[in-house]
């Protein structure tokens, strides 16, 4: 009996007999329930999609089929064995440790490191160089720097909000650079002096480039010289023509000029505008506080006449 259950194949039938039996109550059990769907087939389907087949393999509703055994086939074709071992389909094995086995035979471990005595690894997994680590680092460090600074916008607005629906002047903060900052309603940072007053932004200056108009100027005087060879009726002619486009371009630039002067108009009025809307809200904000604060003092004082009428009236007094 000993020699029988040492033999490889007799082992492999018992297994098999005894996933049949599981198979079968598995099979059995799922018939039995009242909201499973028995198909022609004898596979059943469970009202959440599951499919049990006769041969006791299971594909849940997403799609992954286990096997008896306990193997499990994954979608991406990857395939996880009862020790938590998984071949994926490029030929990569990953041990529940975390290791790996490429391919081509290079063994990676669990830190990632690589067995020096196993081939280079390749693709994905192949080592980096200090430039490619140095990058990644950087990269981890600016995304960390970015959900830091979205998580503080987050702060800022909620802060700027409640002040303005409490009616009190809105809060202020100080940038790295030390600079005072105006947390306003939308949590916008508005930079102010030291007044409390919000800064008003630099003007922008236009620098028009007068390149263009020296290089058609050149054009003309070019074209003027090669007119001279020419009769003089020619010559009158293509004089007359260059006036005419120098006056057309000295028109142009005058027209440009005075649309980019009402555009700083505009800019300016804009501007303007909004820091009076500003020293307006401060103003009102400002009263709001000041108001409540007396409101508050003048009932502190009442209490304090009631405090002491009440004492007085205790000793005999009134």
């Amino acid at each position: 009996m000993a020699r029988r259950a040492a033999d490889p194949q007799y082992a492999a039938v018992k297994e098999a007999e005894e996933q049949a039996a599981r198979a079968a109550e598995l099979l059995r059990q799922a018939a039995s329930d009242p909201l499973n769907s028995v198909q022609d087939d004898g596979s059943i389907i469970k009202p959440d999609g599951t499919i049990i087949y006769l041969d006791g393999s299971i594909r849940s509703a997403d799609g992954t089929v286990t096997q008896p055994d306990g193997t499990t086939k994954q979608l991406d074709g990857s395939v996880t064995k009862p020790d938590g071992t998984t071949e994926q389909p490029d030929g990569t094995i990953v041990h529940p440790d975390g290791s790996k086995v490429l391919a081509n035979g290079a063994v990676i471990n669990a830190d990632g490191s690589h067995d020096p005595n196993s081939p280079l690894p390749v693709g994905e997994d192949a080592p980096k160089t200090e430039e490619e680590k140095q990058a990644e680092l950087e990269a981890e460090k600016a995304a960390e720097k970015a959900a830091e600074a979205e998580k503080q916008a987050k702060k800022d607005a909620k802060r700027g909000a409640k002040a303005a629906a409490l009616g009190l002047p809105p809060p202020v903060k100080f940038d790295e650079n030390g600079q005072p900052m105006m947390i306003d309603a939308n949590g916008q940072l508005i930079p102010i002096d030291a007044s409390g007053k919000p800064i008003p932004p630099a003007p922008v200056v236009v620098v028009e480039d007068e390149d263009d108009s020296d290089s058609d100027s050149d054009s003309d005087d070019d074209s003027d010289d090669d007119s001279d060879d020419d009769d003089s009726d020619s010559d009158e002619s293509d004089d007359s023509d260059s006036d005419e486009e120098e006056d057309d371009g000295e028109e142009d630039e005058d027209k440009d000029s005075d649309e980019e002067e009402e555009e700083e108009e505009e800019e300016k009025k804009g501007e303007t505008k909004e820091i009076a809307d500003l020293d307006a809200a401060n103003e009102q904000a400002k009263k709001t506080y000041e108001s409540e604060e007396e409101k508050v003092k003048d009932e502190l004082e009442q209490e304090k006449l009631t405090l002491q009428n009440l004492h007085k009236r205790s000793v005999g007094e009134i």
